[in-house]
């Protein structure tokens, strides 16, 4: 259990930020800034099973406003964009 805990952690490491500004770009967002990547436990955190990162991301949307988002991403997948 703990092999598979820290393979999964090293995965998330391995996440480039790219693919969450990629993500937030894809969707219409600006102004993208990246606030904070997490790589523990994302999937307690509304992330899915393919998820090894979760990052937190301060951007504009479409709208003008400001908005904070959370992005999933994997080692072998793109970044799912969440409200918060």
């Amino acid at each position: 259990v703990v092999m598979v805990v820290l393979l999964y952690t090293i995965s998330g490491v391995l996440v480039s930020p790219n693919k969450a500004i990629h993500a937030a770009e894809d969707l219409g967002y600006t102004n993208i800034r990246i606030v904070s990547k997490d790589i523990w436990f994302t999937g307690f955190k509304g992330c899915g099973g393919g998820d090894s990162a979760l990052f937190i991301v301060h951007s504009t949307g479409p709208d003008g406003k400001q908005h904070d988002l959370t992005v999933c991403a994997g080692i072998f997948k793109g970044g799912t964009v969440r409200s918060r």
